[in-house]
């Protein structure tokens, strides 16, 4: 089954040529605190792809794919998302060099030679749930799948 067809636009096209991966640690992992951030991360349309990742890395809570315009607009973001947050303990930002593999391309062909489905999110301004964007997943056999 299809989830979703998407489209893959360019960052500099759309006015956001600056994308960085963002790891989130909380202060405190309490489910109404976490249900906080969760639904108030996906107000920003920095925002393009959020997964919630406790237990998995140790170091992060949540890992983030922001896409922004300048670092000084970066800078604006992370005072309103981060600092003014008092349950953000603190968050690392990787700030991406090229993007080698980008979801739904190779993703698409590699899937349906594995028999796995592919998928995507709905529209990207559609905040239902945690995941913004396409989440790739992995099928038993190393080709992404959507989840």
């Amino acid at each position: 089954m299809i989830a979703a067809d998407v489209s893959l636009l360019s960052p500099e096209a759309v006015g956001t040529p600056v994308t960085l991966v963002v790891l989130v640690s909380l202060e405190r992992e309490q489910l109404d605190l976490l249900n906080s951030f969760k639904r108030r991360i996906g107000t920003y349309p920095e925002v393009t792809q959020c997964y919630y990742v406790t237990g998995v890395t140790g170091d992060a809570d949540f890992i983030l794919v922001v896409r922004v315009v300048s670092m000084d607009a970066y800078v604006q973001f992370t005072e309103r998302a981060f600092f003014s947050d008092k349950n953000v303990r603190s968050f690392h930002t990787y700030t991406t060099m090229q993007l080698l593999h980008p979801a739904g391309l190779l993703a698409g062909w590699r899937s349906r030679r594995a028999g796995c489905v592919l998928g995507g999110s709905q529209s990207p301004h559609r905040r239902a749930g945690i995941v913004f964007g396409p989440p790739l997943g992995v099928c038993g056999s190393g080709a992404p799948r959507a989840r």
